[in-house]
């Protein structure tokens, strides 16, 4: 932690120095220790006796994720360093429909707990107060209690409670419990606050919401502000990497974890996106030498920040825009995401729940999960709303269900 402290002050150039010569390491041991990578690192290597070069590391051809499922065994390393510590089996939740098995070692653990303290820290959250986390956990495991939330003395409690319960059964762990901090999945936050402006509940205690494990939209964030008068606060992850990014403590953009990845945010020509400009993620672990990931392409899109007026040299990602799954094919087969606030779904009509399917080129089925139906004024309004995200004119049909 006391040199994360001063590393996250470090210059952007410094910190990418430090990255490339700890992933020239990675590399050398990747290409001796596992068959997949030893052709693919081969050239590259070549060229970098002296040193690796950010020219010369993109010259690594990007992973996708068919390969990397693939590839199977043959990309974790035979010989993993005994001073790294057990070797720790890591599954994906599948999310894109392509789950992923690999390895990871209690020394890529320990960089994740780090960062988890440096959030805390950065946030300055009271380390003695009660925390209640919304997480997946065992079939038939509901509620866990861990003596302490951070490794620090007089650490408050930790109580896990599954998410895979009724938001008025979550609900009711809040009131119990009466946290200082929740952590929580968006959309599961979204349910909560529903619940509990039905219920007229006010958290007595809640200093702070830190949300994980899916795209943050401004409108939620605001409302939760507005509802509950609580600072909410995000980072983003993924289990192949454990945090890649936190919220800065002062701003709403987020800081890239480079002791821990390097991310890079590439256009279509995989060229490097510009502050401003929208890319893929291509993700690289500095430390995981069981399955050494290099340049993988985990499907997610990103928007590329200027520097931090924080002073902090660690990049910045202005906003996750999500997965890249989420495109509509036009007419002409070109793909497009939608630029789409959720503020008149949240704030302004009775949708809980919605559901966008792309039934041809030129239909969209519209799925509500909703406290009224809609009127047909509002139908109309909303398939404008829509399109005008997309810049091209679809036919919509609404269906409305139950759950």
């Amino acid at each position: 932690q006391v040199q994360f402290e001063i590393s996250q002050w470090w210059r952007p150039h410094q910190i990418l120095s430090h990255q490339l010569a700890q992933l020239h390491t990675v590399m050398i041991h990747a290409a001796k220790t596992t068959p997949f990578y030893r052709d693919r690192l081969e050239a590259v290597l070549a060229k970098s006796e002296n040193g690796l070069s950010l020219a010369a590391f993109r010259q690594i051809p990007i992973l996708t994720r068919s390969e990397f499922q693939d590839a199977g065994d043959s990309i974790n390393s035979t010989a993993v360093p005994a001073s790294h510590g057990a070797i720790i089996d890591i599954k994906t939740s599948g999310s894109t429909g392509q789950p992923l098995a690999l390895k990871g070692t209690q020394l890529a653990r320990s960089y994740s707990s780090v960062i988890s303290l440096r959030s805390e820290l950065w946030h300055r959250r009271d380390l003695t107060q009660k925390s209640l986390s919304f997480r997946t956990m065992k079939p038939g495991e509901s509620v866990r209690r861990l003596s302490a939330r951070a490794p620090v003395v007089n650490a408050g409690e930790s109580i896990r409670v599954s998410m895979a319960q009724p938001a008025s059964v979550l609900l009711e762990s809040v009131k119990t419990e009466d946290p200082a901090y929740i952590v929580i999945h968006p959309s599961v936050l979204k349910e909560l606050l529903y619940v509990s402006q039905e219920q007229g509940y006010q958290p007595a205690s809640l200093k702070e919401v830190c949300t994980m494990g899916e795209i943050l939209y401004p409108e939620l964030r605001e409302r939760c502000q507005r509802q509950w008068n609580v600072k909410v606060s995000d980072l983003y992850s993924c289990e192949e990497f454990g945090i890649l990014t936190l919220q800065c403590p002062e701003h709403p953009h987020y800081h890239v974890q480079s002791e821990n990845v390097l991310i890079e945010v590439l256009r279509p020509d995989n060229t490097a996106c510009k502050p401003g400009e929208i890319g893929k993620t291509v993700i690289s672990s500095l430390n995981n030498f069981a399955t050494p990931i290099l340049r993988y392409e985990n499907g997610d899109m990103a928007e590329v920040g200027e520097p931090c007026s924080c002073g902090r040299g660690l990049p910045v990602l202005k906003r996750i825009i999500g997965r890249v799954r989420n495109t509509a094919v036009l007419p002409n087969g070109e793909r497009i995401m939608p630029n789409l606030s959720t503020g008149p779904l949240l704030n302004e009509l009775p949708i809980k729940h919605f559901q966008l399917v792309q039934k041809t080129t030129r239909l969209i089925e519209a799925r509500l999960v909703v406290g009224r139906v809609l009127t047909k004024s509002e139908e109309l309004a909303l398939m404008d709303y829509f399109n005008k995200g997309w810049r091209h004119e679809f036919n919509f049909a609404f269906v409305y269900l139950d759950e």
